[in-house]
């Protein structure tokens, strides 16, 4: 900010007194800016993060420019400093020291660097030192579009931070309470199963909010983009300026994606936590009333039971009645939990509460997954024999049709009825040549209804 007077003229004791009441204010405030942006969250975030390459580049070039901001101020003040201390010395400052007071508020009074240059860049009669000065104007300025780029990037990370945390916090919290609950109930006793799991589940949340806090700067705004905020000038977080603040994680972007699809990988973790709740249920459950959980796990290992026997019923029926089902054979899961059921019980009964517990969490999930397996197998081999049947249902409608349009008798007709009826009704049945056998009499039907 120059305050020239009429006409060029040197500028008038007023004006400099103004001058030098808004440098100390801007030195007030800027410094009340870098405090903010040095404990912003997001500069906590990049300095404690394991950071991916790109961020990581972006990061120590944007804390470079944090580092100089901080040179610079300390420029700054110790120049505003020197223009109070001309200013104290007296009421009304005499003319060299009204131009000392406006060199320094108005011209290059701040030297930004000293170098010495070597002698084959010298000439004769040069300077020996290369000084570079700008004024406290220019020096606010560069301040200004350093303190807009460092704050975008702590931003960033603050925001991306804030996303991840909105996602992961309330899972780490369940958890949390998970472990609580299965201390409660003695089933989380360190060194065992269930402990360790959920030390594994812990770390992996850990190790998910790591990966997707990595790299918060990898799509950092481009070099035209830093450009167009430097010319904007000071902005409503700029150093210096009426309101100085940090800028915050609201003004980021809207859209700004994620370095990876947090639901995604979130996904195993949470159906772990929700498979190690019905443990620890059913645990707790043991203890409070282990006759009505023993009940239950008889009768849902009679279910699979009686599931498996009737999965193995339908089976033996579709390789007698179907050529190559593809149906390997399975192993029945109904001996192995009547064996562990007898395990759990002997281990009531002789007080190991803890292990029968777990066991008895293990069962409750291991039947449950038995009796699906079960029931899908059952499928499978049951639309094998539904296939054979909805095969000769249409068939037989094909045939009543052929009858209503007087072509029952028709010798091309019967030929092709002939082989599909041959295939269908023959045991094993190859239900893909059936299948393109009914298609054949369906096509040479419509092909003869189209020429009546």
């Amino acid at each position: 900010m120059s305050v020239p007077g009429p006409s060029g003229a040197a500028p008038s004791l007023d004006a400099l007194d103004a001058l030098l009441g808004t440098h100390r204010d801007r030195v007030q405030r800027t410094a009340r800016a870098l405090l903010e942006l040095e404990d912003h969250a997001g500069r906590r975030v990049l300095d404690d993060v394991e950071l991916a390459p790109g961020s990581r580049s972006e990061w120590a070039r944007a804390r470079e420019r944090l580092t100089l901001l901080w040179t610079h101020f300390d420029l700054l003040r110790r120049t505003v400093e020197s223009a109070d201390a001309v200013r104290a010395r007296r009421a009304r400052p005499s003319p060299a020291e009204l131009a000392e007071l406006a060199a320094l508020l108005t011209g290059p009074s701040v030297e930004l660097s000293r170098v010495e240059l070597p002698l084959e860049r010298r000439g004769l009669l040069g300077p020996r030192e290369r000084v570079v000065r700008v004024s406290v104007g220019d020096l606010l300025a560069d301040m200004n579009a350093a303190f807009i780029d460092v704050g975008t990037a702590v931003a960033r990370a603050a925001a991306v931070w804030t996303r991840v945390a909105a996602r992961l916090d309330p899972v780490q919290t369940e958890l949390d309470e998970l472990r609580i609950r299965a201390g409660a109930v003695g089933g989380a006793e360190p060194g065992s199963e269930l402990d360790r799991e959920l030390r594994e589940l812990a770390a992996a949340l850990t190790g998910l909010r790591m990966r997707a806090v990595s790299d918060p700067l990898g799509s950092a705004r481009t070099d035209g983009d830093r450009a167009g905020h430097d010319r904007a000038g000071p902005a409503a977080g700029a150093v210096g300026s009426t309101g100085a603040r940090a800028p915050s994680a609201a003004e980021e972007p809207a859209d700004m994606a994620l370095p990876l699809d947090l639901d995604a990988h979130l996904a195993p973790l949470l159906a772990a936590l929700h498979r190690i709740g019905d443990r620890v249920e059913t645990i707790a459950r043991m203890r409070d009333s282990a006759p009505q959980v023993l009940a239950e796990l008889h009768a849902a290992i009679e279910d699979v039971t009686l599931a498996e026997a009737e999965a193995d019923r339908v089976r033996a029926e579709v390789l007698a009645k179907v050529a190559d089902p593809a149906l390997p054979p399975r192993a029945a899961a109904a001996p192995e939990l009547r064996a562990t059921l007898t395990r759990l019980e002997r281990l009531w009964r002789t007080g190991r509460s803890a292990a029968a517990a777990e066991s008895a969490a293990w069962l409750r999930v291991r039947s449950a997954e038995a009796a699906a397996e079960a029931a899908d197998a059952l499928h499978r081999a049951g639309e094998l024999l539904l296939r054979r049947r909805e095969l000769r249902g249409r068939l037989d409608a094909f045939q009543a049709k052929a009858g209503r349009l007087g072509l029952l008798e028709d010798p091309e007709l019967l030929d092709l009825h002939r082989q599909a009826h041959e295939l269908l009704w023959r045991a094993p049945c190859d239900l893909a040549a059936a299948t393109r056998a009914v298609t054949r009499y369906q096509r040479g039907l419509a092909g003869k209804e189209g020429r009546r």
